[in-house]
């Protein structure tokens, strides 16, 4: 079982957004370490949290719930360095760093050790899915809605409502075709 450190603002868990991340991650499988769960009372904050993320007997990933707070927060911040020091005193070794992005984000916001690898956004249904199988090191099938071989589209010209149907685009063709809606008086 894959074990994920995830690192949060708590702001952003006021509507349980956070709590709701890591029970999709836990019903595919995945052992979610957090603060909440893992510090021990009594004992320094800080050391935990370091070992946490940075001791491979505990954790074999980590990943943020990338929003505005926790970007600008001194404590995850503080979680990202761990993270990253890791990552990098691997060389090429296996510690992967997840953003997990509820919403889009402005770029100067995203670290770079965020920014320049591949994410999540919840946006997407299969986001907990594709995490779980890039830590199980499980080969992605490409999932998604079926794709029709025409095109709808609507849109207008001026006054002109018009909505196209065509067919995809085969052998480097592309048939065109536009049908003003119905009702519309055909011009000779």
């Amino acid at each position: 079982m894959s074990r994920l450190w995830l690192t949060y603002a708590w702001v952003d868990n006021q509507n349980a957004d956070v709590d709701f991340v890591i029970q999709s991650l836990k019903d595919l499988g995945l052992d979610v370490r957090y603060d909440r769960a893992e510090l021990l009372t009594g004992r320094r904050l800080w050391d935990q949290i370091d070992r946490g993320i940075s001791d491979p007997a505990r954790t074999d990933a980590w990943a943020i719930f990338a929003t505005k707070q926790s970007l600008e927060s001194e404590p995850c911040q503080e979680e990202i360095a761990y993270a990253l020091d890791r990552a990098l005193r691997t060389r090429g070794g296996d510690f992967p760093l997840i953003g997990i992005f509820p919403q889009p984000i402005e770029r100067g916001l995203i670290p770079s050790a965020i920014a320049t690898r591949l994410w999540v956004s919840l946006q997407d249904p299969n986001w907990a899915k594709q995490i779980a199988a890039d830590l199980s090191k499980t080969p992605k099938k490409a999932e998604g809605d079926r794709v029709e071989n025409f095109v709808v589209g609507y849109h207008t010209q001026g006054e002109e409502k018009i909505v196209e149907l065509r067919p995809r685009a085969v052998n480097g063709t592309q048939p065109y075709s536009q049908c003003p809606p119905p009702n519309t008086p055909k011009s000779d």
